[in-house]
């Protein structure tokens, strides 16, 4: 089935903030609890739980449930007396709390404020049950302040002196233009201020562009959330079927019948992993009875990106490409106990990490999630090999390979004493920020660069070194190139890349700057220490300077084939050295 996407799918702006906010408060002030949901999405609170991010009833008894612990307001906003209330018990107790209010809600509580402080009346377009309502409404003044969801309800208003009218931030523009023109007949003074956020309008948008372009469109969201609730009603009133599902589960091949093409949408709580989940079990209804080479090429590179042999065969080229820079005989040893210590490092990570892997893609789903053990079996035995073949080598490349083992396999857990966590706000290693982009370039170039020049006793020189900044800049592209995937991924994800840490324009600025690193350590290597082997192998910097480029410009490819096109680097390297030992 071929499957049209709405363009601005995933979480907005203000569901992101407030969700990486939330994070980096549990790391240093944890458990958190967000007066009521953080989000509306059941799927997005089970992985924040998991953080230590948990939802409480918005009342009075939800604070108490807290205890002394933190709360965070959650981004639909509350009413001045909650977070009064939230004021004084931090005041009593010393527990904190932290308003993760959305600024365009905050934006509205201040129109109605003002309102009340002139003596207008003012009328929200909205749900009145809605939790960002409720709080609008406190900002009002009582008796003066009205809600209404329709022009029908509108009609039922007593005529106003002076009347402004907002809206609830996740209204639909008709509906408010509509009703907001009832009110105006109502008044004597009257003043309209459109408070639909922007990417509220842009996502109704593009559903109704998606509307009459297709007959059927899946809108994938919460059952509760108020917004992707409107979107459903929105495309039965343009005359599009829709049906409303929170995750792949609850499509059924009955409900496509006689369709071959459907449209997906989403609400703003709405991850683009979950969309992709949706969108990938889509294409699969009513699929084509024979195997296409396509299919068979995804599922192979989908089966080598897993199983982390792809990114072990990388390790290898670049090993090679290390130990022919650097002058050193390449042999077995300094190319199978990287691949080795690669393969096993990843295969352990990616199963702590499991929860937030593309579970859309399913080779990823039956080697972490439903039959892990033959994977780590694989894993643990490859970083048994790699440590006894490190042996071989001598007692100094043996503490190299024992000494990576341990910092890998105990990035992802919780070693440091809860001194340290509770007062840095560090729990792992992994939540050191940058720490999973800069860990793994050390890691890569310890194994690939370090460890040949160890196993042959040769003091270190300047060639040595260039080498190993030229290997550290090309490891550490790759993965500030994966962090780009995994942010637009919406994935639960901390500060551990520089992408999350830094933000997309800091993060730019410094792949640039490494980028002219690793081109400048080539040239060193190629015309100041005549390394001729340094002038083949400059291709890789076009390659990864195109990848970063198109990463940072246009997003990264989805699932696997990022992993695909950011490691071929590797593999590049190591065919040059081969096609070099050929001529």
């Amino acid at each position: 089935m071929r499957v049209y996407l709405v363009e601005s799918a995933g979480f907005c702006w203000g569901v992101k903030e407030a969700l990486d906010r939330a994070l980096e408060i549990a790391k240093s002030d944890g458990p958190v609890y967000s007066y009521g949901p953080l989000v509306h999405n059941r799927q997005v609170m089970a992985e924040m739980e998991k953080e230590h991010v948990f939802g409480v009833e918005a009342d009075d008894a939800g604070i108490s449930s807290a205890g002394t612990a933190t709360i965070v307001v959650r981004a639909h906003g509350v009413r001045p007396e909650v977070i009064q209330s939230l004021e004084k018990r931090a005041k009593d107790s010393g527990a904190k709390f932290h308003d993760l209010t959305c600024p365009l809600v905050r934006m509205v509580h201040n129109v109605i404020g003002g309102n009340a402080k002139r003596g207008w009346d003012t009328v929200i377009v909205g749900d009145a049950d809605h939790a960002e309502v409720i709080g609008l409404v406190g900002y009002g003044t009582p008796g003066r302040t009205h809600v209404v969801a329709n022009a029908k309800e509108a009609e039922k208003l007593p005529a106003f002196e002076r009347v402004c009218v907002v809206s609830q931030t996740t209204q639909d523009r008709e509906n408010f233009e509509t009703t907001a023109e009832v009110v105006k007949r109502k008044s004597r003074t009257y003043r309209q201020v459109n408070t639909i956020c922007r990417p509220t309008q842009e996502r109704q948008e593009e559903t109704e562009k998606l509307a009459h372009e297709v007959k059927l469109v899946v809108v994938v969201g919460g059952k509760h959330s108020a917004n992707t609730v409107r979107l459903v009603d929105l495309l039965k009133q343009w005359g599009c079927a829709a049906i409303h599902v929170e995750t792949e589960t609850e499509l059924r091949e009955e409900d496509f019948a006689g369709f071959d093409t459907v449209g997906v949408t989403a609400g703003l709580s709405t991850p683009q992993w979950m969309i992709d989940r949706v969108v990938e079990r889509l294409e699969n209804i009513g699929g084509r009875a024979r195997t296409t080479m396509g299919d068979v090429l995804r599922g192979a590179g989908s089966f080598l990106v897993n199983t982390n042999l792809y990114v072990a065969a990388g390790a290898a080229g670049l090993a090679a490409a290390a130990c022919t820079l650097q002058g050193i005989p390449i042999q077995w040893p300094f190319l199978v106990v990287p691949a080795l210590f690669v393969q096993s490092m990843h295969t352990l990570n990616r199963f702590i990490d499991r929860t937030r892997l593309d579970f859309s893609d399913r080779v990823a789903t039956v080697l972490y999630k439903r039959r892990p053990v033959p994977l780590l079996v694989l894993g643990g035995a490859a970083g048994i090999a790699s440590v006894a073949i490190a042996a071989l080598a001598g007692w100094l490349p043996l503490t190299l390979a024992c000494l990576g083992l341990v910092c890998g396999g105990v990035y992802g857990f919780r070693v440091l004493p809860e001194a340290i966590t509770f007062r840095l706000g560090i729990r792992r290693l992994k939540d050191i920020p940058a720490s999973r982009d800069l860990s793994t370039a050390i890691g890569w170039t310890m194994m690939t660069t370090v460890f040949p020049f160890l196993s042959v006793g040769k003091l270190p020189g300047p060639t040595n070194l260039l080498v190993f900044l030229a290997v550290f800049c090309m490891v550490f592209l790759r993965t500030t190139a994966l962090g780009i995937r995994d942010v637009a991924g919406d994935k639960i994800v901390g500060q551990e890349t520089v992408f999350k840490a830094l933000g997309r324009a800091a993060a730019r600025n410094l792949a640039a700057l490494i980028a002219l690193v690793l081109a400048g350590s080539l040239g060193a290597l190629a015309f100041a220490l005549h390394v001729e082997s340094a002038l083949w192998l400059t291709p890789v910097v076009a390659y990864v300077a195109l990848y970063s480029i198109a990463f940072f410009r246009w997003g990264a490819p989805k699932g696997f084939l990022a992993e695909m096109v950011t490691d071929g680097q590797n593999l590049i390297v190591g065919a040059i050295v081969a096609a070099m030992m050929l001529r």
